[in-house]
């Protein structure tokens, strides 16, 4: 999960340092953050159950699931910027 989240945040990061008239590389950059977050957002939905009481599971998973696609939201804009 680490993983996805580092993909999602570095490549959300290269969008602020790449010339605004090389669209392929934003559209690439776009996508493989867009891909880290919708991942770690599934590794999310499986993985917690084996991290929290059964009880809790669904409230820590809906905070998780809100959080992540909070960002998931935030991703086009900041590559419009």
């Amino acid at each position: 999960m680490s993983i996805s989240l580092i993909f999602g945040g570095v490549f959300g990061l290269m969008l602020n340092y790449l010339n605004e008239n090389d669209s392929a590389s934003i559209i690439i950059c776009l996508l493989i953050s867009k891909f880290g977050i919708s991942t770690a957002i599934s590794l999310c939905y499986v993985l917690t159950p084996f991290f929290f009481p059964v009880v809790q599971s669904s409230r820590a998973f809906s905070y998780l699931c809100a959080k992540g696609k909070f960002f998931a939201m935030l991703a086009p804009m900041i590559a419009e910027k």
